[in-house]
């Protein structure tokens, strides 16, 4: 399904997305997606739609005719749920993972019988499939904000997909895609799809710093585009845009709900979040804000 990803039949394209978009709720297809460097293909591809959007004028006069640009469309689509599906899926998993160790549900067994049991439940896991949905992520999203232990680790802990993502320039990529998208009747989920990804990327400091600074063909900060299309969609009565797009803009401007209500009395104080949280009497690190509005990435 990963190499029919860039084959040059349209409808072979949109057939293996739909497989890996309904797929990648099994755990083990995510670590084979991984394995096969499956972030890197639908980045291209999304990458070729933005540029085929943002100047339709210019593919039709390279020879492209309107019903290629439809089809090319009609699989960024598809592309794009593939690319949410995806980051869903890491993201669950990353914040079961952070539960796990913080509140100490994973279970440790010394002895060989329970070790060996616990390494076979574990490959069970591995091919039973787990909720991805919208409603599942939010409940996770509520977690990260609402729990200030997990919220502080989630600040710390490295997480491999965002800094892959990142380093094939998915900000851009995404940002891009709602430069020119919204309006499109064609491109909506695409649109949606773009502003989940950016939602789960900006719940992380590394992937907030990306989003923040991607600099768009446009001369539009990332913010500003966030703010502009929260206007287009407020005019078209889209609320699943409004509100994804705000949950974006909140994730680049605030720290976690729950981090936030601990330095009340310090935010009060200072006017700057804390740049270190105590957790069980050790101090741990947290994303700086403050020092990314210093370094050139203004609050929109």
């Amino acid at each position: 399904a990963i190499e029919m990803l860039d084959c040059a039949n349209e409808y072979a394209r949109r057939h293996a997305a739909l497989f890996l978009t309904f797929a990648v709720q099994i755990p083990i297809i995510v670590v084979a997606y991984d394995a096969e460097a499956g972030l890197k293909h639908v980045l291209t591809l999304l990458r070729t739609l933005a540029l085929f959007v943002s100047d339709e004028t210019r593919m039709r006069d390279g020879g492209l005719t309107a019903y290629d640009i439809a089809m090319a469309k009609e699989t960024g689509n598809h592309m794009s749920l593939l690319l949410r599906q995806y980051m869903r899926a890491h993201f669950i998993q990353h914040v079961k993972s952070i539960e796990e160790k913080v509140l100490g549900k994973a279970k440790k067994k010394n002895d060989d019988d329970g070790a060996r049991a616990s390494k076979n439940e574990q490959r069970r896991e591995l091919f039973q499939a787990i909720d991805i949905t919208q409603d599942a992520t939010d409940r996770y999203f509520s977690m990260v904000n609402r729990q200030k232990r997990i919220a502080a680790v989630m600040q710390t802990k490295s997480w491999l997909v965002i800094e892959a993502f990142i380093a094939q320039d998915g900000p851009k990529v995404m940002l891009d895609l709602l430069c020119f998208a919204p309006g499109d009747q064609v491109l909506r989920e695409c649109v949606s799809s773009s502003l989940t990804v950016l939602k789960i990327v900006t719940a992380h400091p590394s992937g907030r710093v990306a989003t923040a600074g991607s600099k768009l063909d446009t001369n539009y900060t990332s913010g500003y585009l966030l703010v502009d299309i929260i206007g287009s969609a407020a005019d078209a009565v889209d609320t699943d845009v409004v509100v994804e797009s705000l949950k974006v803009l909140c994730n680049l401007l605030v720290s976690p709900q729950a981090l936030q209500n601990a330095e009340t009395k310090d935010v009060q104080r200072s006017n700057r979040l804390q740049r270190s949280q105590s957790m069980d009497g050790k101090s741990l690190a947290v994303f700086d804000y403050d020092r990314m509005e210093e370094t050139g990435h203004p609050r929109t």
